[in-house]
């Protein structure tokens, strides 16, 4: 199914998209605008909201039963389209090659264009599809931002100038954990009226500066990106399993970050972010609570414990695990047997 569009004011796209899958009567309130997808096409809903300065915010929300296509068919510009994929995947085209991308989960989109070239954007049948769309008009949104564009890469710049979209723009990403964060609180906040309204306008503007953030980030001379991205979660996951998982031969952190395909920088932020410690520490943690069960056990001496978690220098391992655990290993040894055997 194809429906076609003619219009960026949000509240007409939701109506016109509502009609053409037979249920016109949409909800409106307050600029915000709410179509319940019918039955007969599928579940959930599409709901837009229009700000000052040329700013929208559409959610979309909905599984459908047939592959539905949006084609926007417009005499003037496309908007600035900011598209942030929480669920999906979906397919879009609008360039003169009509090249067909797909934006998976956790990814989003960046572009626009002139009315010379429709844009398509194609939603799979029996596909759960998350969307949170920041649809900017360039000239209305230009006088807001002009004198900061001095400090974002130039070809963005260039890009929030070109008020007729003359110039095709694209450009994809793995969004940040930031705006993972902000996209979650649009579509999970239970608040209502005037409330509702004033905290959407402030996650559009959040989201705006975000992802400039993250078009810098991806754009820095050295090409090394730093900022933290919600995919990178797995990564910095998967670099803990490897650090833990042989504590006498623990990988140093460039290597651990090569073998997980990220740089260190980005390495060592993203594990504090993800397990409020350095890498050091939470692999320090590891080594002693490993002794400590190690310990309960008469099975061992201390020289074979402090070699079984990585130090080669006893008298180093008992200083660290005194500090850990306010003994020594042979006291905490006799401790814990002592109280076993009362027990």
């Amino acid at each position: 199914m194809i429906i076609h569009i003619h219009d960026v004011n949000l509240h007409k796209v939701i109506a016109s998209i509502g009609e053409q899958m037979g249920s016109p009567d949409v909800d409106c309130f307050c600029d915000e605008t709410t179509l319940s997808i019918p039955r007969t096409m599928g579940r959930g809903y599409i709901k837009g909201i229009n700000f000052q300065h040329g700013l929208g915010l559409l959610q979309i929300n909905f599984t459908l039963n047939t592959t539905v296509t949006l084609r926007y068919i417009l005499r003037g510009s496309h908007p600035l389209r900011l598209i942030f994929c929480q669920e999906g995947p979906f397919m879009y085209k609008f360039e003169p090659g009509n090249k067909l991308y797909t934006i998976d989960a956790l990814h989003s989109s960046f572009s626009t264009s002139t009315g010379k070239y429709d844009q398509y954007y194609i939603f799979p049948a029996d596909t759960l599809i998350q969307l949170t769309v920041l649809e900017i008009d360039q000239r209305a949104y230009l006088p807001k931002i002009e004198c900061d564009l001095h400090t974002v890469p130039s070809s963005l710049a260039a890009v929030l100038r070109d008020v007729d979209a003359m110039d095709p723009f694209t450009y994809h990403t793995q969004y940040s954990l930031a705006l993972a964060d902000s996209v979650y609180q649009i579509h999970e906040n239970l608040l209502t009226g005037l409330s509702r309204k004033s905290f959407l306008e402030a996650k559009a503007l959040e989201m705006f500066g975000l992802i400039v953030d993250m078009y810098t980030d991806d754009h820095r001379p050295d090409k090394r990106s730093i900022l933290l991205r919600k995919a990178d979660i797995k990564l910095i996951q998967e670099a803990e399993r490897i650090l833990t998982s042989d504590l006498r031969n623990a990988v140093t952190i460039p290597e651990l970050a090569k073998q997980v395909g990220i740089n260190t920088t980005k390495l060592k932020q993203g594990f504090k972010t993800v397990y409020n410690t350095t890498i050091n520490r939470h692999l320090r943690e590891k080594r002693m609570a490993e002794a400590a069960s190690l310990l309960t056990s008469d099975s061992m001496s201390i020289r074979q414990i402090a070699d079984r978690v990585g130090y080669s220098n006893p008298a180093h391992f008992a200083k660290l695990f005194k500090e850990r655990y306010g003994a020594l290993p042979s006291e905490y040894a006799k401790h814990i047997r002592r109280n076993f055997v009362e027990v």
